[in-house]
Protein backbone atom coordinates (compact mmCIF):
# COMPACT_ATOMS: atom_id res chain seq x y z
CA UNK A 1 0.00 0.00 0.00
CA UNK A 2 1.26 3.41 -1.03
CA UNK A 3 1.05 6.05 2.02
CA UNK A 4 1.15 9.72 1.78
CA UNK A 5 2.04 11.80 4.31
CA UNK A 6 2.08 16.22 4.17
CA UNK A 7 4.58 17.70 6.46
CA UNK A 8 4.78 21.36 7.16
CA UNK A 9 8.08 23.03 5.78
CA UNK A 10 9.30 26.48 7.25
CA UNK A 11 11.44 28.00 4.64
CA UNK A 12 13.35 31.39 4.82
CA UNK A 13 12.95 34.15 2.35
CA UNK A 14 15.90 33.29 0.52
CA UNK A 15 15.00 29.35 0.28
CA UNK A 16 11.08 30.38 -1.17
CA UNK A 17 13.24 32.24 -3.69
CA UNK A 18 14.98 29.48 -4.67
CA UNK A 19 12.24 27.13 -4.47
CA UNK A 20 10.20 29.47 -6.87
CA UNK A 21 13.10 29.72 -9.34
CA UNK A 22 13.43 25.42 -9.05
CA UNK A 23 10.04 25.30 -9.70
CA UNK A 24 9.88 28.24 -12.51
CA UNK A 25 13.16 26.27 -14.25
CA UNK A 26 11.17 23.36 -14.05
CA UNK A 27 8.61 24.42 -16.09
CA UNK A 28 10.49 25.99 -18.54
CA UNK A 29 12.22 22.65 -19.12
CA UNK A 30 8.81 20.65 -19.49
CA UNK A 31 7.44 23.51 -21.74
CA UNK A 32 10.44 23.18 -24.33
CA UNK A 33 10.38 19.52 -23.93
CA UNK A 34 6.63 19.62 -24.69
CA UNK A 35 7.78 21.79 -28.09
CA UNK A 36 10.55 19.77 -29.12
CA UNK A 37 7.76 16.73 -29.22
CA UNK A 38 5.31 18.71 -30.84
CA UNK A 39 7.39 19.88 -33.66
CA UNK A 40 8.97 16.23 -34.18
CA UNK A 41 7.04 12.85 -33.18
CA UNK A 42 10.19 11.02 -33.48
CA UNK A 43 11.80 12.45 -30.11
CA UNK A 44 11.00 10.55 -26.82
CA UNK A 45 11.93 9.72 -23.54
CA UNK A 46 15.56 8.85 -23.78
CA UNK A 47 16.53 11.48 -26.38
CA UNK A 48 15.09 13.95 -24.30
CA UNK A 49 17.00 12.78 -21.29
CA UNK A 50 20.93 12.47 -23.06
CA UNK A 51 19.78 16.28 -24.34
CA UNK A 52 19.43 17.32 -21.01
CA UNK A 53 22.92 16.83 -20.21
CA UNK A 54 23.88 19.79 -23.31
CA UNK A 55 21.18 21.69 -21.94
CA UNK A 56 22.87 22.00 -18.42
CA UNK A 57 26.15 22.74 -19.83
CA UNK A 58 24.57 25.81 -21.72
CA UNK A 59 21.51 26.88 -19.31
CA UNK A 60 23.05 28.45 -15.64
CA UNK A 61 19.60 27.93 -14.55
CA UNK A 62 19.36 23.94 -15.22
CA UNK A 63 22.93 24.09 -13.34
CA UNK A 64 21.10 24.80 -10.05
CA UNK A 65 18.60 22.67 -10.04
CA UNK A 66 19.38 18.63 -9.04
CA UNK A 67 19.73 16.38 -11.60
CA UNK A 68 16.94 13.50 -10.56
CA UNK A 69 14.66 16.88 -10.62
CA UNK A 70 15.21 17.60 -14.36
CA UNK A 71 14.88 13.88 -15.19
CA UNK A 72 11.94 13.50 -13.34
CA UNK A 73 9.70 16.51 -15.36
CA UNK A 74 11.01 14.73 -18.55
CA UNK A 75 9.56 11.51 -16.76
CA UNK A 76 6.33 13.32 -16.09
CA UNK A 77 6.14 14.32 -19.63
CA UNK A 78 6.41 11.35 -20.88
CA UNK A 79 3.66 9.89 -18.60
CA UNK A 80 1.56 12.39 -20.22
CA UNK A 81 2.42 11.34 -23.84
CA UNK A 82 1.84 7.49 -22.83
CA UNK A 83 -1.55 8.41 -21.39
CA UNK A 84 -2.22 10.79 -24.77
CA UNK A 85 -1.31 7.87 -26.84
CA UNK A 86 -3.44 5.38 -24.69
CA UNK A 87 -6.46 7.55 -25.18
CA UNK A 88 -6.85 8.20 -21.33
CA UNK A 89 -5.79 11.90 -21.85
CA UNK A 90 -5.86 14.90 -24.15
CA UNK A 91 -2.78 16.61 -25.86
CA UNK A 92 -0.59 17.13 -22.78
CA UNK A 93 -0.38 21.20 -22.94
CA UNK A 94 2.02 23.62 -22.41
CA UNK A 95 2.31 24.76 -18.30
CA UNK A 96 1.00 28.36 -16.95
CA UNK A 97 3.47 29.94 -13.96
CA UNK A 98 -0.19 29.27 -11.76
CA UNK A 99 -0.40 25.24 -13.06
CA UNK A 100 2.81 24.31 -12.86
CA UNK A 101 3.62 24.86 -8.94
CA UNK A 102 5.71 21.09 -7.66
CA UNK A 103 8.64 19.09 -8.28
CA UNK A 104 10.07 15.79 -7.34
CA UNK A 105 13.20 14.47 -6.34
CA UNK A 106 12.25 10.31 -7.33
CA UNK A 107 15.50 9.28 -4.94
CA UNK A 108 17.09 9.53 -1.39
CA UNK A 109 20.59 11.19 -3.15
CA UNK A 110 18.24 14.58 -3.44
CA UNK A 111 17.00 14.89 0.22
CA UNK A 112 17.02 13.52 3.68
CA UNK A 113 15.95 14.71 7.22
CA UNK A 114 18.18 15.12 10.17
CA UNK A 115 17.41 16.76 12.74
CA UNK A 116 13.98 18.71 12.33
CA UNK A 117 15.66 19.67 9.15
CA UNK A 118 14.99 18.46 5.58
CA UNK A 119 18.33 18.88 3.59
CA UNK A 120 17.34 19.42 -0.31
CA UNK A 121 20.36 19.19 -2.46
CA UNK A 122 21.01 22.43 -4.61
CA UNK A 123 18.60 24.22 -1.85
CA UNK A 124 19.89 23.54 1.57
CA UNK A 125 18.39 22.38 4.98
CA UNK A 126 14.58 23.36 5.67
CA UNK A 127 12.83 23.69 8.47
CA UNK A 128 10.54 20.58 8.49
CA UNK A 129 7.74 20.16 11.30
CA UNK A 130 7.59 16.31 11.92
CA UNK A 131 4.12 15.39 13.35
CA UNK A 132 4.76 11.62 12.33
CA UNK A 133 7.69 9.62 13.18
CA UNK A 134 9.22 8.71 10.18
CA UNK A 135 12.39 6.40 9.55
CA UNK A 136 14.41 7.88 7.25
CA UNK A 137 15.03 4.80 4.99
CA UNK A 138 11.12 4.50 5.04
CA UNK A 139 10.72 7.64 3.00
CA UNK A 140 10.54 7.26 -0.40
CA UNK A 141 9.49 9.80 -3.42
CA UNK A 142 9.60 13.51 -2.25
CA UNK A 143 7.12 15.86 -4.26
CA UNK A 144 7.42 19.12 -2.92
CA UNK A 145 4.77 21.94 -3.61
CA UNK A 146 5.01 25.45 -4.09
CA UNK A 147 4.30 26.89 -0.36
CA UNK A 148 6.04 30.36 -0.50
CA UNK A 149 3.64 33.13 -0.19
CA UNK A 150 6.47 35.74 0.64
Amino acid sequence: MIRSYKFRLYPTVQQCKILDDTIETCRHLYNDSLGERSVDWDVGFYEQKQLLTLRKRDNKYYKQVHSQVLQDVLLRLDKSYQAFFKKIMKHPKFKRREKYNSFTYPQHGGFRIKDDKLLLSCIGSIKIKMHRAQEPSRLGLRTLLEICSY
